[in-house]
């Protein structure tokens, strides 16, 4: 490849982000230099976008309003119209545009999945596979006109190599494109959600998967036993589970399925990012998740997709608040295990009428979609999208102008911002997220087996809720990430409704504690292990000698009289209360003689147990006070303190105002966000401990009282702006 072209390339794209991994990764680091806002653009996939006539002035409108980034799509169906032959004529126009009005433009190549991606219409007729197979059996085809290839076919994945190669030799040096979205809202599902694809080509990778683990057709027999016998002559006998309850499978045979689906369908999306790069693309490449805690399925796992390409994305359509810090707290924590960045990939533009309820974003809201995401570290925002989408099942929605392309208000006011955005430069590029509490994430499909997801997922939202309204950065981590040991900067962490923990997690948590580190653990801790058998002693895997209590057995609080009579804490009708013997364990709170709440020293770190579920509580009741304070006051045990206080917030029951916190690494300066979720306008008072002077950093016009480490300002609805502290 010509050097200068290389280098041009790697310029263009270097200024899309920071932080990706690869041969290039240090080039792109130096070249970083600002955090990027921009809108989705066509050519579209699956529907009918502006006419090529048009793009010229749309995308000069872009760039008049300040914008600096664009994302189209490379719809195979489109440009391999006829077998073997690419008509790349719209995106090199699209391209010639972008760099014309100096914008980055970000190209989507996803091949398929079951949401927008089709096969070219000759492929179609030439197919002569079943497609992908739901859970029942039935074909995917069957629910469309169009066939839905399996990704393991490999009649179909050769030819989609073939595309993807031709893509990466057109563009492998072309500095007019910045990076590659890989893969757009990865999921694979069938009819009404049901899990894919048990098709013979995934039957035979997934019988490879399991002798490679096992090794021999008795050990999985064993392993597969706890819910009947089983009895598999040879690996090419085994049968996959179809589903996570009872004789359907048991937690090790739906444990295993669950795991190679999700390792196996981030491995095709691995293939497609080494496909581009070997065909020569220097262009970094993003991945787009969903990365709220309850979004995604069967399949998305998020830190098998976090290693798949060299930038986590994520599809955010929330509106700013607590919502968004849930799940880009998401994004940047898998971002930051692997060394990455992350970028909003798609974030609400415009309204979506009739079909879905959804809010019509005010100026405002949009506006602050963008800076509460620069202010949680993300590196660019793409709003969905310029001009609504002319088919499909979202024609004439979600557009930030008109569908004659009249730019909205809001597109003004948002092009406004990322034209300030951008003149932050590298202060903002800079600025990192410093979290130092861990939440366990535990990401396993099988939990559903005993019909606990939900409280592993209200506990978990409940614990980052907490951390958040405390003002305290969270990062979540995985069960591998406890076992080979936390980074030292994170010196905290908490166990929401931690139901299933493996013997190797309980180590590692031994070790945490033993070493100085603080452990919060919510009701159930250790009940069973992931493949389904309880353990003997609770909490189990030894952590009875952590935390220093036994529990005996749950009780369901089925009667108000059964409530606790002092009950600061929200416990309410239905919950279930833990029964605790402490053994080493100082016991904190009572209620009628039963512990609450326990603390035992470990080693050189302290361990506090709930025998309630405290977190999942939080969420449920929109937040307490009196545990916020709980964990607060446990977590100064440490050194972890609030980053800043809000007078006449700190102590609400439910806080509004949201903030996020961002250290600039040059000279540790911080850059605060603050965030107004509501149709209320609020006055904030605010200090930041151990800072000298507060200054406005991107303020939009507020106005903010300053005095040494305080301010006071006012947040219209919806409104976000930013202040620096040094």
């Amino acid at each position: 490849m010509n050097m200068r072209k290389r280098m041009n390339a790697m310029a263009a794209a270097g200024l899309l982000l920071a932080g990706v991994s690869g041969a290039w990764a240090d080039d792109l680091r130096v070249a970083a230099d600002r955090v990027v806002v921009g809108n989705m653009y066509a050519p579209f996939c699956r529907t009918d976008g502006p006419d090529v006539s048009e793009w010229p002035a749309d995308i000069a409108k872009m760039r008049e309003l300040g914008y600096t980034c664009l994302h189209g799509f490379c719809e195979w169906s489109r440009i391999e119209k006829a077998k073997g032959v690419y008509d790349f004529s719209q995106i090199d126009l699209l391209l010639d545009l972008c760099e014309t009005n100096g914008i980055l433009a970000i190209l989507n190549v996803a091949t398929q999945n079951t949401v927008g991606y089709h096969m070219p219409a000759w492929m179609e007729n030439e197919y002569a596979g079943r497609g992908c197979v739901d859970v029942n059996g039935d074909g995917v085809d069957m629910k469309s006109i169009h066939n839905i290839p399996c990704l393991d076919d490999p009649w179909y994945w050769k030819l989609a190599e073939k595309f993807l190669r031709a893509l990466a030799e057109r563009y492998s040096g072309d500095r007019r494109v910045a990076g590659w979205v890989v893969w757009g809202e990865p999921m694979l599902s069938g009819g009404r959600g049901k899990p894919i694809c048990f098709c013979e080509h995934t039957l035979k990778r997934f019988r490879a998967w399991v002798e490679k683990k096992y090794g021999t057709i008795d050990r999985l027999n064993m392993a597969w036993s706890t819910e009947g016998p089983v009895d598999f002559a040879g690996f090419d006998s085994v049968r996959p589970p179809r589903g996570a309850f009872g004789h359907r499978g048991g937690y090790a045979a739906w444990s295993d399925w669950a795991h190679f689906m999700a390792s196996n369908f981030a491995r095709h999306i691995k293939n497609a990012d080494s496909i581009l790069k070997n065909g020569g693309a220097v262009q970094p490449t993003i991945v787009e998740t969903f990365t709220f805690p309850t979004g995604g399925g069967l399949v998305n796992d998020v830190w098998a997709l976090g290693r798949s390409a060299d930038i986590v994305g994520s599809s955010c359509f929330l509106r700013p608040g607590l919502d968004v810090e849930l799940s880009l707290t998401v994004a940047a924590s898998v971002a930051a295990r692997e060394g990455k960045s992350f970028f909003v990939v798609e974030q609400t533009g415009g309204s979506r009428a009739y079909t879905y309820p959804h809010p019509t974003p005010c100026v405002d809201e949009v506006v602050s979609e963008a800076i509460q995401a620069a202010g949680m570290g993300a590196r660019g925002v793409m709003y969905w999208c310029w001009r609504p989408r002319f088919t499909d099942f979202e024609a004439g929605t979600y557009g930030m102008c008109r569908a004659d392309g009249k730019p909205l208000p809001r597109a003004i006011a948002a092009g406004r911002n990322a034209a300030d955005i951008a003149a932050l430069g590298k202060r903002l590029a800079d600025a990192v997220r410093r979290p130092q509490v861990a939440v366990l994430h535990s990401n396993v499909a099988f939990t559903d087996t005993d019909g606990v997801s939900k409280h592993v997922l209200d506990g978990e939202i409940g614990a980052l809720r907490v951390l958040l309204d405390a003002h305290v950065t969270p990062q979540i981590v995985s069960a591998d990430m406890i076992r080979d040991g936390l980074s030292p900067e994170l010196r905290a962490l908490v166990l929401p409704f931690a139901y299933t923990l493996d013997k190797a997690t309980c180590d590692g948590i031994r070790r945490f504690v033993a070493n100085g580190g603080i452990v919060i653990a919510d009701h159930n801790l250790a009940f069973k292990q992931s493949d389904g058998r309880a353990w003997r002693m609770l909490p189990g895997g030894g952590l009875d000698e952590v935390f220093g209590f036994e529990k005996d057995e749950d009780q369901h609080l089925e009667h108000e009289c059964l409530l606790p009579k002092s009950n600061p804490y929200g416990i309410a009708v239905n919950d279930f209360l833990s029964i605790l013997t402490p053994t080493t364990a100082e016991v904190l709170e009572r209620d009628s003689g039963r512990p609450l709440i326990l603390r035992n020293r470990f080693g050189r770190g302290e361990a506090y147990g709930f025998a309630f579920s405290a977190f999942a509580g939080y969420a449920h009741n929109g937040g307490n006070a009196p545990l916020r304070r709980f964990v607060t006051r446990a977590l100064a045990s440490c050194g972890v303190k609030p980053f800043v206080s809000i007078k006449g917030e700190d102590d609400a029951q439910c806080p509004r105002v949201r903030v996020a916190e961002l250290v600039c690494r040059r000279d540790g300066s911080k850059i605060l966000t603050f965030t107004n979720p509501g149709w209320e306008a609020r006055h904030v008072e605010i200090a930041v401990p151990e800072a000298s002077a507060v200054a406005p950093f991107l303020c939009g016009g507020t106005d903010v009282e300053t005095a040494g480490a305080t301010a006071k300002f006012s947040l219209r609805p919806w409104q976000s702006i930013m202040l620096e502290a040094k």
